[in-house]
């Protein structure tokens, strides 16, 4: 496997308050890990800190080998792209628009969408499952409808690596399993996918590795069968785990 993404030593938090510290996380392409840990601990931190949003208190991120911290954003953004939580509002943009943002760091000054970036702009709507929302402005559309626009915007990004900060908590039943398939599906094409999720059932089911963050600011990392074997996930969330 290629490790799209390495931590070395890293520590992540606010104000210089640490929240999760020692870290050596490793990301492969072909990989989807999930990140679990109860509220608060620290794994929205965390994400923001690996596309380089928040600063690291300490340590090191590196994609591909090339630390975070020295990178031009436009070139961390053609490496690394995000999906939040926070209630997405762009005023006055429709469906497509925002979609189509997410090619910015491969356009020229101007932000010209060539005809390659139309066909991507249209297959990540595709996958996304929002093509009918095309023409739709984002401010009329449900919390779960802006939820997919925005994984679609990510996939317009084009990215090697896609970090999803609880990518399913505003979606029903039928776009929560899409979401999850979709996943799993880039993954498989090789891309290197890192999801936050509460959904630990999901989880287990799904990732081919677990991040399971620790009261004591650790994070542990391993298979679904050495999470079980070890008791990482009773250590950390306190209870038995089905």
């Amino acid at each position: 496997m290629t490790a799209l993404l390495h931590t070395k030593d890293l520590a992540v938090g606010h104000r210089g308050r640490v929240l999760l510290r020692e870290l050596g996380l490793v990301l492969n392409a072909g990989e989807l890990v999930a990140l679990l840990g109860v509220n608060g601990i620290g794994k929205s931190t965390l994400l923001h800190t690996l596309t380089g949003a928040l600063p690291a208190l300490q340590g090191e991120v590196l994609l591909k080998g090339e630390t975070l911290s020295r990178l031009h954003p436009r070139e961390r953004a053609k490496r690394v792209s995000i999906v939040l939580t926070e209630r997405a509002s762009p005023a006055l943009l429709d469906v497509r628009t925002v979609v189509a943002l997410g090619r910015q760091p491969w356009t020229d000054a101007r932000g010209r969408l060539t005809s390659e970036d139309e066909r991507v702009v249209d297959q990540a709507m595709a996958q996304a499952g929002v093509a009918d929302l095309a023409g739709r402005d984002l401010a009329h559309l449900s919390d779960g409808e802006r939820q997919l626009v925005m994984v679609a915007r990510a996939l317009a990004q084009d990215t090697p690596l896609l970090l999803l900060d609880e990518p399913t908590a505003f979606l029903d039943v039928v776009n929560r399993a899409r979401v999850l398939a979709l996943l799993r599906q880039l993954a498989d094409g090789g891309r290197g996918v890192l999801f936050s999720t509460h959904d630990v059932a999901q989880a287990l089911r799904l990732a081919d590795r677990l991040l399971i963050a620790h009261a004591d600011g650790t994070v542990w990392q391993g298979t679904v069968v050495e999470a079980r074997e070890q008791g990482a996930l009773e250590s950390a969330f306190g209870t038995a785990v089905p």
